[in-house]
């Protein structure tokens, strides 16, 4: 099931349509397809950076993106530059350190913290619910912390709740007061049972979280991230009235969408700067924030059956272009109106892309299908030799 919090019709992006493709997106409303701007790889003949701007002026040019592309190589950014303008026709050009919406990157950063009370031996992923939230309704004693991850949780879905008439955004997202009690209202589905892409798997996190640690999401976040790695653009939006610097377009205009970053909590509430989501991924892939090994193989292992999405993330092995052996990658999207976000990581060549668009007519393609700015990307970043000791 696609997320939205607009009420407006949703169209398939292909006729195979797979919950990898629809949990990927996440999105507000169905992008117009783009043709794929096909670039042969040649990391023998160009630099990186040029690499980088040949497959990206094509996008930025019919306005299918504008914003941040990062790319690191091992310890090392080997790629940072803005494209773009950030509301089209006005002329202020988009900065590498704007602060943007992270959208559902949020529950990779949610995964990372649960990940590390894991590895403290504080949780284990096959713990019931129940056992954490002793006040939960009955039906979270089948509920698991792995389901939860994992979007098979079978809870309730805060899509299924009423819309405001006046912002056309769902009455949990627009509200005056963040309320989370939806979340613990009758279930969708037996636990375990089917994927479904859900707010609340991460709601409900973020109250085990705070169970465990005495900490809320906004306050594990500052002490567990932002302070102790030195990633001081982080933060969890915890006031009704903030937001990111960097607003969301669709056909040129800036999205007014009425939405409450402090509504969505630890699924999509946290703003930050592109280049400390890129550190942050140079940290996981360095072993800084999860050290053990399998655990951290487990974080990013994807399930066939349900897509390939890992805990908080979707984990898979691409045959990409260029690449003798195919690769290893987790992914992550996170989409909110006007503002789409991609990150990739190959942990094992210690290599990541994270691109910041604030067009809502980027689309990313898919590395599963071999196609589009995602593939291309991919295949550039990833296939290149080391350049790293």
């Amino acid at each position: 099931m696609q997320r939205q919090l607009y009420k407006s019709p949703i169209a398939a992006k292909t006729l195979v349509l797979t919950a990898l493709v629809t949990a990927f997106i996440g999105g507000i409303e169905p992008t117009q397809s783009l043709e794929p701007y096909q670039y042969k790889t040649s990391p023998s003949k160009e630099s990186l950076d040029q690499v980088v701007d040949n497959i990206m002026t094509p996008y930025v040019r019919r306005n299918a993106f504008a914003g941040v592309v990062l790319v690191a190589d091992g310890p090392q950014t080997a790629h940072s530059k803005a494209y773009g303008e950030v509301i089209p026709g006005e002329g202020i050009q988009h900065q590498v350190n704007s602060e943007w919406r992270w959208a559902s990157v949020t529950k990779m950063v949610a995964g990372l913290l649960v990940m590390q009370e894991i590895e403290g031996g504080r949780l284990s992923l096959d713990q019931v619910v129940s056992s954490l939230l002793p006040q939960a309704p009955d039906h979270f004693k089948t509920v698991t912390l792995r389901q939860l991850m994992n979007h098979t949780s079978g809870l309730a879905n805060p899509d299924q709740t009423e819309i405001d008439s006046t912002t056309g955004v769902y009455e949990w997202a627009s509200a005056s007061i963040p309320n989370f009690a939806y979340c613990y209202g009758p279930p969708l589905a037996e636990a375990g049972s089917r994927f479904d892409y859900n707010a609340c798997d991460f709601i409900v996190l973020a109250d085990i979280l705070k169970t465990i640690t005495g900490q809320d999401f906004q306050s594990l976040v500052k002490t567990r991230i932002t302070e102790r790695y030195s990633l001081d653009s982080i933060k969890v939006v915890n006031d009704v009235q903030d937001d990111a610097e960097i607003v969301g377009t669709k056909r040129g205009k800036p999205v007014n969408d009425g939405l409450k970053l402090a509504n969505l909590s630890a699924d999509a509430a946290i703003v930050g700067k592109p280049t400390d989501l890129l550190k942050l991924t140079q940290l996981f892939m360095a072993d800084e924030i999860i050290t053990d090994a399998v655990l951290k193989r487990e974080f990013g292992r994807g399930i066939p059956e349900f897509g390939q999405v890992a805990l908080t993330v979707w984990g898979y092995r691409a045959t990409l272009t260029g690449c003798k052996e195919p690769v290893d990658i987790i992914e992550r999207q996170g989409h909110l109106p006007g503002t789409k976000i991609l990150t990739l990581q190959a942990p094992d060549l210690r290599r990541s892309i994270v691109l910041f668009s604030n067009r809502e007519e980027t689309d990313w393609g898919w590395i599963w299908q071999e196609y589009g700015l995602s593939y291309t990307l991919a295949s550039e970043v990833f296939c290149r030799p080391k350049t790293y000791s």
